[in-house]
């Protein structure tokens, strides 16, 4: 009999783009290497139902300014600072045993996660089952609770974020800055002007492209006003993904 094939399993959630495209990029990169590994979005294991409305919630939160985002994101850094554990770990506390059997029954030996909801019930299931899994920061700072979990190794997009991180308790020697990660895609090289011309643009004009991110986050008004002052308006290109 030959050697047991080792399987992964990437877990995401679907608040917002970012999370999943990471994940998914994971997943395109082990899959070319010949590697078994399936994405799965953390709240579709425990109760798609839930997902649902946790995502819905979310991206109405982001809404207008995103001001019930903001309010929600500094309680939770206030609420940081008491030491207790969070509602939110709570709640993926409670979650860990559907999490637990999803992995024995689909057979993953390693977990990676994306997401901080995941990285808690992971964390839980840890203390009672042993489980390996690796968490991957898509945020440019260190957002609260990612030191309510336990990961054998935590991905952070940069070298200059390790001090936030030790600072809420991180272990040195478990911070690797990676980066964040991207589709192969980005990899491949394309034939510039034949691009443009399927694009029905002037292949012999440089453009700007500006990305507003799945969430349209970003002073991105102002940012196209100022551009335009200087550029002309053909010479723009605004990808927004959401108003």
């Amino acid at each position: 009999m030959g050697e047991k094939q080792t399987k992964i399993l990437v877990l995401s959630c679907g608040t917002g783009g970012g999370h999943n495209s990471a994940a998914k990029a994971i997943v395109e990169a082990f899959q070319r290497q010949k590697i078994s590994c399936d994405f799965k979005e953390y709240l579709e294991v425990i109760n798609p139902k839930v997902k649902n409305c946790v995502n819905r919630l979310y991206i109405r939160s982001t809404g207008g300014k995103g001001n019930v985002f903001k309010v929600t994101y500094h309680l939770g850094e206030l609420y940081q600072k008491t030491k207790i554990k969070s509602p939110v770990y709570g709640l993926n506390s409670l979650s860990h045993r559907k999490l637990y059997h999803y992995l024995i029954e689909n057979d993953y030996q390693y977990v990676i996660t994306t997401h901080l909801f995941a990285a808690q019930a992971l964390t839980t299931i840890k203390k009672k089952h042993e489980v390996h899994f690796i968490a991957i920061a898509t945020d440019y700072v260190c957002i609260p609770f990612w030191e309510e979990t336990d990961p054998d190794y935590f991905i952070i997009p940069s070298a200059d974020l390790k001090q936030s991180f030790l600072e809420k308790g991180i272990p040195e020697e478990k911070l690797i800055p990676l980066g964040i990660p991207v589709s192969l895609k980005v990899q491949e090289k394309v034939d510039e002007k034949e691009l443009k011309q399927k694009l029905g643009l002037n292949p012999q004009k440089r453009y700007l492209l500006i990305a507003t991110g799945s969430m349209g986050f970003g002073r991105n008004e102002e940012v196209v006003t100022r551009l335009l002052e200087e550029k002309e308006p053909q010479d723009v290109i605004i990808f927004a993904c959401r108003k």
